[in-house]
């Protein structure tokens, strides 16, 4: 054997990227027990035969022999498992010292086999790390907890999660095992019947009544490697910001995505990575953080790469090519290491128990001011004017203002409640009654046409007729903003502000809902393309402002006109698209300048 390995003598030296910690031990390894697992690379590189030459030192000292010992932490290894503690010595501490190594701690030695009070440290260290009893003291939970990904399933724990739809009594066994936090798919089904697995307005509110909070999960696809692109991720973090928010999730709740598949590394960069980052991107858009779901390798791989914020980590399975050899990731959030039946007769629920870091909390209660219809509403409206489909993904409560930017003009929304339909300075009110939309929006809009976005091929009477059908019973104000900020300072803005009638949502109190979108163009990227663009557009707002004289709007809009177009350099690709926008607006806003008079 030691004549095959001189063969290859590449094996045997540090490579770039290795450790010489790591190639010391891997020498140990190889002096005390190939006869275990034959000889091993040293190389410096930790990875899966290290990982499980470790676990064969460990049956070594233990007594198993050759052929007994198999590199797996199965019944008898755990049974066998020492329990050390500061006065301790030997191979067994030296093992331990090497295992918090790969773990990243006890990063400085001595790899001794002696158990001092700096090992003790490191362990206690370690155990806090990974939520287990805190002692300082090596026992076969930790032991378990540093050499297999799943590490000691009989651990007790406060997480879970299922794809069981669940009732309020198998809600009630949950909180009678005295579980804190339960994962819950989004949207899908699960098995050959297609049984729905999505979490439902009346089981979020029964399962947070119960004292426990629900971290939302998104799968589904993701079993396959091919299924990773960029496109499936603007998907998916569209389909799941969706669902969020018309459950009433809170905004900056994190939603896990799940990679159920074995990836080997040499594989992410051009899958999971591309593929998170467009779901950061889209999932952005709702208000919502991204978690990832998946192997120790995979968490740590998108986590590093700044495309989640937490993990949620897949160490079940013990088998995968990314847990084994794979430090846990500094993030996690959950950590799921065992599937059983919790509870008997109609409380039962098959569950996967998940340890829980305490980094993300999940949520404990639904948005309940802003009933669903409303959001259903501010969602038709996003989908039919394109600008404002970013707008409505980010309103998710009431009384707080979002904002969306895009190149050439960012874009403010609120909803508040509102007694009346009122009309302000320079203000178009538009009537929509049952759902019919009144001749003078008609003709008022049609310059808005192009603003849209819409197909050309689309009639804009189609468009105003399903505007109207989505507010029902309401009305819309058309008008110029005020200055909203210093950071808006000089720009020129379009205030849109949909009420929605209080008698058109079930249940819903004596008042209306007021959705106020502002959105400010961008004079910089406007004026690097087109400074007479900028100049035409203030001059027609201006127009339209002078209706009430001595108005803050006016004021606004001389103090656009009289500032000195910048000579900027900058020119995004994206302002191609404003342009024209701007140029639609103009007749729009003469319209609005004719029907006030």
């Amino acid at each position: 054997m030691w004549a095959k390995a001189l063969f290859d003598m590449s094996a045997f030296v540090l490579v770039p990227g290795g450790a010489e910690t790591i190639r010391e031990m891997q020498q140990w390894l190889n002096v005390n027990y190939n006869e275990y697992f034959g000889i091993m690379p040293c190389d410096g590189i930790y990875q899966r035969d290290t990982n499980t030459a470790l676990i064969y030192a460990l049956q070594a000292e233990e007594g198993l022999g050759v052929g007994t010992a198999n590199g797996a932490y199965g019944p008898t290894t755990t049974a066998d498992t020492p329990t050390l503690s500061i006065g301790a010595s030997g191979n067994f501490v030296e093992i331990l010292q090497y295992a918090l190594y790969v773990n990243g701690f006890y990063q400085s030695g001595p790899f001794d086999g002696n158990y001092t009070q700096a090992v003790a440290d490191a362990v206690s260290a370690f155990q806090k790390f990974m939520v287990i009893p805190v002692t300082g003291t090596a026992n076969v939970t930790t032991f378990k907890a540093l050499l297999s990904s799943a590490g000691d399933t009989n651990r007790s724990a406060t997480g879970a999660d299922t794809a069981t739809q669940l009732s309020s009594a198998q809600i009630q066994t949950l909180a009678n095992f005295g579980v804190k936090y339960i994962g819950r798919y989004l949207t899908g089904t699960v098995g050959s019947a297609n049984t729905p697995k999505n979490l439902t307005v009346s089981e979020a509110t029964a399962i947070t009544a119960a004292g426990i909070s629900i971290f939302p999960i998104y799968e589904d696809g993701g079993y396959v490697l091919t299924y990773f692109t960029a496109a499936q991720g603007l998907t998916d973090g569209d389909a799941a910001g969706i669902a969020a928010r018309n459950l009433g999730i809170p905004a900056n709740t994190v939603i896990y995505f799940a990679v159920d598949v074995d990836i080997e590394d040499g594989d992410i960069d051009g899958t999971v990575i591309p593929y998170f980052a467009s779901v950061q991107s889209e999932l952005a858009n709702y208000g919502y953080q991204v978690g990832v779901y998946g192997t120790r390798n995979v968490c740590a791989r998108v986590s590093n790469a700044g495309y989640a914020n937490f993990a949620f980590v897949a160490d079940m399975s013990t088998g995968w090519s990314g847990n084994l050899g794979f430090a846990m990731p500094q993030n996690w959030a959950f950590d799921q290491f065992c599937e059983f039946t919790l509870g008997s007769g109609s409380g039962a629920v098959d569950i996967d128990q998940d340890a829980v870091s305490g980094r993300d909390t999940g949520f404990n209660t639904l948005v309940s001011d802003i009933p669903s219809d409303i959001l259903q509403k501010i969602g038709q409206i996003g989908n039919l004017l394109p600008t404002l489909s970013d707008a409505a993904k980010i309103t998710v409560s009431l009384d707080k203002e979002f904002k969306f930017s895009a190149p050439g003009y960012d874009i403010y929304s609120k909803l508040t409640l509102s007694t009346s339909v009122g009309e302000g300075d320079n203000v178009t009110t538009f009537d929509i009654s049952d759902g019919a939309i009144n001749a003078t929006f008609t003709n008022t809009l049609f310059n808005l046409y192009d603003f849209t976005q819409l197909d050309s091929t689309k009639q804009a009477g189609t468009l105003f007729n399903e505007l109207g059908n989505s507010i029902q019973n309401g009305s819309l104000n058309v008008g110029i903003a005020t200055e909203h900020s210093d950071e808006e300072a000089g720009n020129i803005g379009i205030q849109m502000t949909y009420t929605f009638k209080a008698d058109e949502v079930e249940d819903g109190p004596e008042v209306e809902y007021e959705w106020e979108v502002q959105v400010y163009y961008n004079k910089p990227v406007i004026a690097a393309k087109n400074a007479d663009g900028y100049s035409s557009l203030a001059q027609v707002v201006a127009n339209c402002a002078v209706t009430v004289a001595g108005s803050v709007k006016l004021a606004h809009i001389y103090a656009v006109m009289n500032e000195t177009v910048p000579g900027t350099e900058w020119v995004d690709d994206d302002a191609e698209e404003v342009l024209p926008v701007l140029q639609n607006i103009a007749p729009f806003l003469s319209n609005l300048h004719s029907v006030q008079k």
